[in-house]
């Protein structure tokens, strides 16, 4: 479940990444490495997971359950490659806001990371990776946890 919460946030990121900058789409037609845009960097993903309204909003649209704004499209059509490729071209910056996304939906609203889950990963073949990776991330120090090996 994890795995698909952090793909997912991963096209937000991706989608907001686009719509502020113009030129992502021929970067990525023209085959240039990196996908995601570094605007993502900037989003504000704490004004998203605060605010229960706008979350299901795009939680909905992602699992085609209510409607879309332009970046709730954009998003939902780049999840099913963000989780085959488990975010493959995003910076450690980037991955650490996908994990924050996901862990918080996982904690604060399981229901919502299932309903993604059940829409991106029915047979659950990247729920384990995600978990792994969102298992590592602090939300109160807003860092990757410390391992204690």
């Amino acid at each position: 479940m994890h795995r698909l919460t952090f793909l997912v946030l991963c096209f937000v990121v991706t989608v907001w990444g686009r719509a502020e900058d113009p030129k992502a789409p021929e970067a990525r037609a023209k085959g240039q490495k990196g996908g995601i845009p570094s605007q993502f960097n900037e989003a504000d993903l704490d004004a998203v997971l605060s605010n229960p309204r706008i979350l299901v909003n795009y939680v909905k649209c992602f699992i085609g359950e209510g409607s879309c704004t332009k970046e709730g499209r954009d998003i939902k059509q780049l999840l099913p490659e963000a989780i085959r490729t488990e975010c493959g071209n995003c910076d450690e910056k980037q991955r650490l806001g996908i994990a924050k996304v996901l862990k918080t939906l996982d904690q604060q609203r399981p229901d919502l990371f299932k309903k993604l889950m059940d829409k991106y990963d029915p047979h659950r073949e990247h729920e384990k990776s995600i978990r792994e990776r969102i298992a590592t991330y602090d939300l109160q120090h807003k860092k990757p946890a410390k391992r204690t090996t």
